[in-house]
């Protein structure tokens, strides 16, 4: 089957027809597999943005957004649950092997080191949205060349140095870079309910107050999974 080479594990491929072949022999010849679906477009007239637009909205709600998370950490080892929760086709990055597993209980599908710029590579087109948790240099294009089509990367990672954008694989694949801050109370109130309602916890060690230095020292040394809580013993 010529098509095996683009089939990406675990995930349907969607067949756009022209409307004219609805209902024809033709539809029969078409190889699916799984959850393959075929979607049958009017292309009388060139399709506008907002056709395809709700096409892909279509296609995500039925079968979920495709996200990648780069950095399993404080803040990114809760992004597998949230996503996982959500129902996502979850990916974790992360530059460590001994998170492979524990990214892995977190609710991710598959883990890719964010060092390995050729496995990163194989992933082209794949995310509808990439969440960047990280604080350090990566090898940006490829990261942004695994978005597909009106992909993004949203960055919630301070990165010091500038992260350098191609002007073409985002406007021919239209897709976007954004960032955010903490949110609002409102949507903090809205994910805190999310969170309990699905079990979603970020896992801790404790230290009393008291060994405050050996609780940072542990935090330096990156040996921390995940957060550090200190409790007060005065």
């Amino acid at each position: 089957e010529i098509l095996a080479p683009q089939r990406k594990e675990g995930l349907p491929m969607i067949f756009l027809v022209d409307h004219f072949f609805e209902g024809k022999p033709l539809i029969s010849r078409i190889p699916l597999r799984g959850r393959d679906k075929v979607l049958f477009a009017d292309v009388t007239y060139e399709p506008k943005t907002t056709y395809v637009d709700k096409l892909a909205a279509q296609l995500r709600n039925e079968f979920g957004t495709v996200s990648g998370i780069i950095g399993i950490g404080g803040l990114g080892h809760m992004a597998p649950k949230f996503a996982a929760a959500y129902g996502c086709e979850v990916t974790a990055f992360t530059s460590s092997e001994s998170k492979f597993d524990e990214a892995k209980g977190f609710g991710a599908n598959r883990v890719v080191s964010s060092k390995d710029s050729a496995a990163i590579s194989k992933l082209g087109g794949n995310f509808d949205l990439l969440i960047s948790t990280v604080n350090v240099k990566l090898d940006w294009d490829a990261m942004i060349g695994t978005l597909a089509p009106n992909g993004r990367l949203h960055v919630v990672g301070v990165v010091v140095e500038p992260i350098p954008v191609a002007a073409f694989p985002l406007i021919l694949q239209q897709r976007s870079v954004s960032g955010s801050p903490t949110g609002s109370p409102v949507a903090i109130a809205t994910m805190l309910d999310f969170a309990s309602r699905h079990k979603i916890a970020p896992q801790t060690e404790h230290f009393p107050m008291s060994h405050i230095n050996e609780a940072f020292a542990r935090l330096e040394s990156g040996k921390a999974r995940y957060r550090i809580v200190l409790d007060a013993d005065f």
